[in-house]
């Protein structure tokens, strides 16, 4: 585990952190001792022993990556939150954002305040076109309507990752509405990260020329 690194990021960059949450809380480590204590009440309202776990680990794992960009101890990072619930760092124009689903978790590092990231296990109990009729954009619609079975599946996870990851990035959350447009947005980029078979993920960052790389923390 990496700690109190010093890792540079250009205009041009977005760093995108992969970690598997569970071997993070294998590692020998007490995340608790990284983490403020409105985080650890948080945690203790999880309803199971690995949910619990696993925020903690996320949350734990957001404060080790940017510690990597600030140089400073994990535990000396006190984030601030917009009326919304965006995090972000008093006094500091480092983008980043969290998501986490599954047991995996995705951490966005950009120089740019306005960055979002989403990933969400892809789950086979969803009636895709019907969630799309009612949330997405009519054309959207039209293109899922295309495939069916696991292909279906696949391009509605693909596809809602990128509408959460831009509304997280602008700040509004979900409540933003899933009908805003994703595609070929000026200004920005916003684009699927290849994450396996059993995940979805994306990014969106305010920037039309973007390129990003991947870590991965353990």
């Amino acid at each position: 585990m990496m700690i109190n690194g010093s890792i540079d990021i250009a205009d041009s960059e977005i760093h995108i952190w992969l970690v598997e949450l569970d071997k993070l809380n294998s590692g020998g480590r007490r995340l608790e001792d990284l983490l403020p204590d409105d985080i650890l009440l948080k945690a203790a309202r999880r309803r199971t022993d690995e949910a619990r776990s696993r925020y903690l680990a996320a949350q734990a794992s957001l404060r080790i990556v940017l510690s990597q960009y600030l140089g400073a101890d994990p535990t000396n990072i006190i984030l601030d939150y917009s009326a919304k619930g965006k995090p972000f760092i008093p006094y500091s124009t480092l983008g980043f954002n969290l998501s986490d689903s599954g047991g995996l978790a995705a951490v966005a590092v950009a120089s740019k305040e306005r960055v979002g990231v989403d990933i969400e296990q892809i789950r086979q109990d969803f009636d895709c076109l019907r969630i799309a009729r009612r949330r997405f954009r009519a054309e959207e619609t039209d293109f899922l309507s295309a495939f069916a079975g696991d292909r279906l599946i696949r391009e509605f996870f693909r596809l809602w990752v990128r509408k959460e990851a831009y509304l997280k990035a602008v700040g509004s959350g979900i409540s933003g509405g899933l009908d805003c447009r994703v595609d070929e947005v000026e200004g920005w980029t916003i684009a699927n990260i290849d994450v396996g078979d059993a995940f979805a993920a994306a990014f969106a960052v305010s920037s039309s020329q973007i390129v990003p790389k991947l870590f991965s923390l353990m």
